[in-house]
């Protein structure tokens, strides 16, 4: 399997084994899950296991998000804000 190189070791490692196991990886870089779809592996990252979590009445997204944003978390406003309008179409619906 051919991953690029400005992959770190760790994020090699990781794609590889989701790939091998045929699971789902969570990972929030964007490189890496770019790498991981590439050689067909699925990804979620933390904004997607909070945002299933909120759909089963376990979390507040809102509350999550601004817990989240106080973390060394690095996620731009756009997904948060796409998030959080995901979030309330579901509760509307």
């Amino acid at each position: 399997m051919e991953l690029p190189q400005q992959l770190s070791t760790a994020d090699k490692a990781a794609v590889s084994l989701a790939a091998e196991m045929g699971a789902t990886l969570l990972m929030d870089d964007r490189r890496g899950r770019q790498a991981a779809s590439a050689v067909g592996v699925t990804t979620i990252g933390t904004l997607g296991i909070l945002e299933a979590a909120s759909a089963k009445g376990l979390l507040s997204l809102p509350a999550a998000i601004e817990r989240l944003r106080q973390t060394s978390i690095y996620l731009s406003d756009d997904l948060y804000e796409k998030a959080l309008e995901r979030d309330a179409r579901r509760k509307a619906t």
